[in-house]
């Protein structure tokens, strides 16, 4: 487990910590962030945040990299990033992010960075992905992502080849085993679109309700591409190599020195899978 300072705020990252934690801790650490989701505005549903049977929580926990944000005294946002390792086909998927406090924006990519930084420790090439209708988990992947399809900084029209594969590796070992109703579950291979019951999981499906992105740029691309009122989440894949991990290290030393931590209030804000603060899926 590594441990950074931000202000009062401490981020606890933790590597596949199913492989080499005790049950105790294991089950510790599981209960962290289970409560971190029911004192949540909306409580996410998602298989995973449902096991019970501690085999079940070690080897969920063996194939994930989560960081958690404690301050005053309580554990206050978590984001989970999955991993999928297929041959010579490696992903780290930015999984989903809950917090029970306002956070903000920097914190959420400081975490990204953090998890991202333990994965660069194992491997030097690899895919990220994202699973998000929210406007500020869209733009914060492309703030810490190279070569990123779809985006609104993208200058082709069709995915690479080898995303349309990617896509497909996430489908069958994520999204399938994971979601909930994963019948239910599609993506468009061209568009890089999934189609799945939000609600269910207690995800928002309205734009406006979710975290705004900085730059209206992102805004606008999510309105024109995402069918909120189906449901839809957008897919985004990209390249992580060398100037990649120079380039997190960077943003994430220079956050560390330069930018204020953000003020804590006592309510919550859910992003990712898709909450606001709960759905990087």
């Amino acid at each position: 487990m590594n441990e950074v300072k931000w202000g009062s705020y401490s981020f606890k990252t933790y590597f596949r910590p199913g492989l080499y934690l005790d049950d105790f801790n294991l089950k510790r650490l599981y209960r962290s962030i289970i409560e971190i989701n029911n004192t949540s505005k909306k409580k996410v549903n998602i298989r995973y945040l449902q096991l019970e049977d501690i085999d079940e929580i070690k080897s969920f926990l063996s194939h994930i990299i989560v960081s958690i944000v404690h301050t005053r005294g309580k554990d206050i946002s978590f984001l989970m990033n999955y991993i999928i390792e297929d041959g010579d086909v490696n992903i780290l998927h930015v999984g989903i992010m809950i917090a029970n406090s306002y956070t903000g924006n920097e914190a959420m990519a400081m975490m990204a960075c953090f998890n991202k930084l333990e994965y660069f420790k194992q491997h030097k090439c690899f895919y990220t992905t994202n699973i998000s209708a929210t406007p500020a988990a869209i733009e914060a992947f492309d703030k810490i992502s190279r070569k990123v399809w779809p985006s609104p900084k993208s200058q082709i029209k069709k995915p690479p080849k080898d995303y349309i594969n990617v896509v497909k590796l996430l489908e069958e070992f994520y999204i399938k085993k994971w979601f909930q109703d994963p019948t239910e579950c599609n993506i468009d291979p061209y568009r890089f679109v999934l189609k799945s019951p939000c609600k269910k999981m207690g995800f928002k499906t309205n734009m406006f309700q979710m975290s705004r992105a900085n730059n209206i740029e992102y805004q606008n691309f999510c309105n024109s591409l995402i069918d909120y009122e189906n449901e839809e989440d957008l897919v985004q894949v990209s390249t992580s190599g060398y100037l990649e991990l120079i380039k997190t290290y960077l943003l994430t030393n220079l956050y560390l020195v330069f930018k204020k931590p953000p003020r804590f209030y006592e309510e919550e804000a859910t992003i990712g899978d898709e909450n606001d603060l709960s759905k990087i899926a």
